[in-house]
């Protein structure tokens, strides 16, 4: 399990999502309440740009948590635009989720490559 995290409340969170898997996942986590510390790759932000502040300021820090995830897991930063129905389009050798809330957002990775049960 690898899991990228700013507080001890969201390391114990990310430890307990990891855990609900059968396989090897990434966990991160960014706030959407702070300011955005990298830039949102183009086809990305074209998929929020007619969006509310505060749907932007989510869909920010869930793709930030996505970032992150990857870089656990050894992979480059990769778009992760969205789908028709607002689905993340992942890179195609990874699948996960994204979550998010008010004060929180998490995203959850593995690599169909290494776990072939996905």
């Amino acid at each position: 399990m690898s899991v990228m995290v700013a507080t001890t409340r969201e390391a114990d969170l990310a430890q307990r999502i990891a855990a609900l898997f059968p396989v090897e996942v990434s966990v991160a986590t960014a706030d959407p309440t702070a300011e955005p510390a990298t830039p949102l790759f183009h086809s990305e932000s074209a998929a929020v740009e007619k969006a509310c502040d505060r749907r932007k300021r989510e869909f920010h820090a869930g793709r930030t948590a996505a970032h992150r995830a990857m870089q656990l897991m050894g992979e480059p930063p990769a778009p992760v635009p969205a789908a028709a129905n607002r689905a993340p389009l992942w890179p195609s050798h990874l699948t996960g989720s994204i979550s998010h809330s008010e004060t929180l957002c998490a995203a959850v990775l593995a690599n169909t490559r290494a776990t072939p049960a996905l």
